[in-house]
């Protein structure tokens, strides 16, 4: 499979923010990793990155509940997994459902915590809409 090279570039900026967040590392060495990075992508052996080589820590059901969500990876819990993925194990969510072989609907945030942003939301379009401020656009010079 064949990736453009915007994509490659992307996939190299998660590896190496994942890594570099991680792990200690002094500022000489930056490029260096880096560059190996994008050569072990480029080269297409980059799909190792997205092996499994352990059984994931909790089982994928047992891994959502209403009010945190389980990294299959690590085992720890959190309210959004999406930043954790990036941060500690330079994944995407695409590359994390990937490597674990779960369904493009599975969520990176539990129930509950998707609940509340939801009615957040709802309730802040409607406060706007009760106070005849237009939803959408910020308010126009001196307005507010």
């Amino acid at each position: 499979m064949t990736i453009s090279k915007s994509e490659l570039l992307h996939a190299v900026a998660i590896a190496s923010a994942g890594y570099f967040a991680g792990n200690s590392v002094a500022e000489d060495r930056i490029e260096a990793i880096t560059k190996t990075f994008f050569r072990v992508l480029s080269e297409g052996s980059g799909s190792s990155l997205l092996a499994v080589d352990h059984p994931p820590f909790v089982p994928i059901a047992e891994s959502l509940k209403d009010d945190e969500i389980t990294c299959l990876d690590c085992g720890q819990s959190f309210r959004s997994l999406k930043r954790h993925l990036v941060i500690q194990h330079g994944l995407t969510p695409e590359s994390y459902r990937a490597k674990w072989g779960l369904s493009d609907t599975y969520p990176m945030v539990p129930r509950r915590t998707s609940e509340i942003r939801s009615n957040i939301s709802r309730t802040t379009i409607q406060n706007l809409r009760e106070t005849g401020r237009r939803v959408g656009r910020a308010p126009q010079g001196g307005e507010g």
